[in-house]
């Protein structure tokens, strides 16, 4: 039985043909990202209780171990806080989310290794995943309204898919052919979270730079295959500059408004001056949230206090967005309005506990440890202006990217003959 569970899987299990499948359709349906994740956490449960578990190194599953703690510690945390104040307990579906999707990770690490198969299949899903969110990005045009969700934690899902694609091209076992497909669909990937106009969501593009400049400093690619892959970068590059103008265009007139905005808010000379533009809505409610904080720091002010204040607010500025609005823009800020201290630690358990994994999965699994670096770039930005734990969509995408990066870390043991 032993060596039966410690034979290599040439092809993903019957339970993650499913999840993969639904990562390539994710960007079209929060149902299907929804399915997906149930089906990963029942897959991960029928393992836990039917697969006997494969011989391990010492430490080789610390990094899906250190990722259920840190779930389990921010979930503590925020449960508490709901339990002090009364809060909705449906407010915590994220949490509890990432913590049965870690949960599934553990079980799925201990019993199953994957090779190459699984690692291709996975960035074949993300690829087809970014191609399907720029062709509904394309198509919904200005009308960031009628997404399947909303579009702000659609945008930073999209880039974390791509997040998990970039680091697949510098892999110099895969055919360059592969690795090309990979890189143009990255850059689709780019094209949808720009073409979305979700500012908040544009730090992939930086991400994707810092990559290739820390790639190419460390002369990670400097190979035939890494220097055809760069020429064929560059191509792709300049080809959407030319062909797509307007994806340019918009991501230049998206921040040239941000910062126009942000003056008008800051240039104040009565109460309520620029509060009824995006930028202005969430300078009022960032210092609003502050001001609660002080008023309470160690357990915040609860979830109906902070309604209450934000209507306040949007009458007093005479504002119809921030009306419009039931958090703050700001996942830290909203943490500590709410549940002061104790909401700030959940915030960076899981923070800490993404970067502590980062480091845990060390030197021999390099790819997956950018992977993983990356989502938490995209989370950390991203929470800057925008409550994302708020929205469904958000919690199953982030939690099922974290998953599937820790799998991938579960490479096949190289041997002597075969270094």
């Amino acid at each position: 039985m032993a060596s039966i569970a410690n034979r290599l899987q040439p092809e993903p299990p019957w339970g993650l043909w499913l999840v993969l499948a639904t990562m390539a359709i994710a960007p079209l349906s929060t149902k299907t990202a929804g399915a997906g994740w149930v089906f990963f956490c029942v897959f991960g449960a029928w393992a836990a209780l039917r697969r006997p578990r494969i011989d391990i190194a010492p430490g080789e599953d610390s990094a899906a171990r250190t990722w259920l703690i840190a779930c389990l510690i921010g979930l503590a945390f925020e449960t508490l806080a709901t339990a002090i104040w009364g809060d909705p307990w449906d407010e915590l579906h994220a949490p509890i989310r990432l913590m049965l999707a870690a949960a599934a990770t553990l079980g799925l690490v201990r019993r199953f290794r994957f090779g190459e198969n699984f690692r291709d299949i996975l960035a074949h899903a993300l690829s087809l995943g970014c191609i399907a969110a720029a062709g509904l990005a394309a198509w919904k045009g200005d009308d960031r309204d009628n997404y399947p969700t909303n579009v702000i934690p659609w945008a930073v899902a999209v880039g974390f898919m791509v997040c998990l694609l970039l680091p697949r091209t510098l892999d110099a076992t895969r055919p360059l052919r592969m690795r090309f497909a990979w890189m143009v669909a990255s850059l689709v990937g780019m094209v949808a979270v720009v073409l979305s106009q979700t500012r908040g969501a544009y730090g992939v593009v930086l991400w994707a730079v810092l990559f290739y400049g820390v790639a190419i400093l460390r002369r990670r690619s400097v190979t035939r295959h890494g220097v055809g892959l760069g020429i064929a970068l560059a191509l792709v590059v300049v080809a959407a500059g030319v062909l797509l103008p307007h994806v340019i265009q918009t991501s230049a007139q998206r921040i040239e408004q941000a910062a126009h905005e942000f003056e008008l808010a800051a240039e104040a000379h009565k109460p309520g001056d620029g509060a009824n533009s995006s930028v202005g809505a969430r300078i009022y409610l960032w210092q609003m949230a502050v001001r609660g904080f002080e008023s309470s720091p160690l357990i915040g002010i609860g979830g109906e206090e902070r309604k209450r204040r934000i209507k306040a607010l949007g009458e007093k500025t005479q504002s119809p967005m921030i009306l419009s609005l039931g958090h703050v823009h700001n996942q830290y800020l909203h943490a500590a309005m709410d549940h002061g201290l104790l909401g700030l630690a959940a915030v960076l358990a899981w923070i800490g506990g993404l970067a502590l994994t980062v480091r845990r999965l060390g030197r021999q699994a390099a790819e997956a440890r950018w992977q993983l670096a990356g989502v938490l770039f995209m989370h950390m930005s991203a929470s800057l202006t925008n409550v994302n734990f708020a929205h469904t969509y958000y919690g199953i995408m982030l939690s099922m990217t974290i998953s599937l990066v820790l799998l991938n870390a579960r490479r096949e043991p190289v041997t002597p003959a075969a270094a």
